[in-house]
């Protein structure tokens, strides 16, 4: 990802990726944060009123050590922090009000 950069976007899709930062498992440096300060950056790169199509896990929260994280209420509404919830759509479990956040 590209993090100098003057360009904002439209739209970001992001698709079983995040859940993975941090944990070592493809060569990056052990982080326990890196989800979180990744969703911090894409919120820099996108124009206000953009939007994010993200996919994850979801479930009850839980760490697979070092595979990738389970996404529940708990992690869901840290990584989600800061930005407005249009819509959930869930298979695992995770259930969370679609205007959990608003956007900073």
């Amino acid at each position: 990802i590209c993090t100098h950069t003057h360009t904002l976007f439209d739209c970001v899709f992001i698709y079983s990726s995040i859940e993975h930062d941090g944990l070592g498992r493809y060569g990056d440096p052990i982080d326990p944060l890196a989800d979180l300060k990744r969703m911090r950056l894409y919120r820099s790169l996108i124009k206000k009123n953009g939007l994010m199509f993200l996919a994850l896990p979801n479930g009850p929260d839980a760490l697979l050590w070092n595979m990738d994280r389970i996404y529940g209420p708990l992690r869901w509404a840290f990584l989600t922090s800061g930005w407005h919830v249009l819509q959930v759509f869930c298979s695992g479990g995770l259930t969370v009000p679609s205007d959990t956040h608003t956007h900073t």
